[in-house]
């Protein structure tokens, strides 16, 4: 039986919920479509104020990696070890991340999700 429920809506919010670490996704256009609390703790940021935005302009630092994600939504899988976060309040957090594309029902990419830890703040 390869059928998938036609909205996975619940699923994936629980998922991004439960992971440990920060918990980041993305649509194509890299707006910000979903958030964990541990993100929303990492970057100082509720939830509501991300949602909907541009990655770009939520994260300070991150058009240094504009060229990471575009190589997620081609669909590959970035790991890095150590990157230097900055948000939006100005503090700065070390980070080990995982960026990887995620597929829609047609196997098409629909955006990127990003894990990260934090290993300490600067």
């Amino acid at each position: 039986m390869n059928e998938r429920p036609a909205d996975l809506t619940g699923f994936v919010e629980d998922l991004v919920a439960g992971l440990h670490g920060a918990v980041l996704v993305t649509d194509r256009d890299m707006r910000v479509i979903a958030v964990n609390d541990e993100w929303q703790r990492d970057l100082r940021m509720p939830r509501e104020e991300a949602l909907g935005r541009d990655f770009f302009d939520v994260v300070a630092s991150a058009e240094q990696w504009r060229g990471l994600f575009d190589r997620c939504l081609a669909g590959e899988v970035v790991k890095t070890d150590r990157v230097r976060l900055v948000g939006k309040s100005g503090r700065a957090t070390w980070l080990q991340s995982s960026s990887l594309p995620w597929r829609d029902a047609s196997g098409e990419v629909g955006g990127v999700l990003v894990l990260s830890q934090r290993l300490s703040a600067a």
